[in-house]
């Protein structure tokens, strides 16, 4: 504690003192010694001198401005989940087979959708020739309807519709399973 340092309200050299830090020692000696009491911990950078985890979070996060699009993207009526995927989308932090190969033994990034260029992002959302399909099969009548158009998978791939209900004393689930070619399975 530092209050062994001090003896009669003056510093006091301790006996093993390393002769390397005799500089800090007389950077010491410049401090005026305070009053009595014990030992209490001051954070220089808060007015009060006390920190709090809301401040050491603040000092330690790295400020920026909120950007436009964030309050469309975190909406209350848009699902979290679709929010966390188009926030991952904006950042480009998707899991796309492109970023993945950098990080572990992917052996080929190459778009499995129409394999054509490597899976990124963009790629996905914007220039695969599957994402065109998609998007192109998707028309927006009005602000609240929208007509949808079922897609088939890729060949040996499954395509899985389902919806639910439930209300306080019942619920109830159905699943539709389709192969590329529609049939039902």
């Amino acid at each position: 504690m530092l209050s062994t340092l001090i003896v009669d309200g003056k510093w006091q050299k301790p006996f093993r003192w390393p002769a390397d830090l005799n500089h800090l020692w007389e950077e010491i000696l410049e401090i005026e010694v305070g009053g009595e009491g014990p030992d209490i911990l001051i954070w220089s950078r808060a007015n009060s001198g006390k920190i709090s985890y809301n401040f050491a979070w603040h000092e330690v996060r790295a400020e920026s401005e909120a950007m436009s699009w964030t309050k469309e993207l975190w909406h209350p009526i848009q699902p979290p989940r679709m929010s966390f995927l188009c926030w991952q989308a904006a950042l480009n932090k998707l899991p796309t087979l492109h970023r993945l190969k950098k990080w572990s033994q992917i052996q080929s990034d190459l778009c499995p959708l129409c394999g054509v260029e490597d899976e990124t992002t963009d790629h996905l959302f914007l220039h695969c020739s599957y994402s065109d399909f998609v998007w192109a099969s998707i028309s927006v009548k009005s602000s609240k309807t929208l007509e949808v158009t079922w897609i088939p998978p890729l060949e040996s791939w499954l395509k899985v519709n389902s919806d639910g209900y439930k209300s306080e004393d019942r619920f109830a689930f159905g699943a539709l399973v389709r192969d590329h070619s529609g049939d039902c399975l």
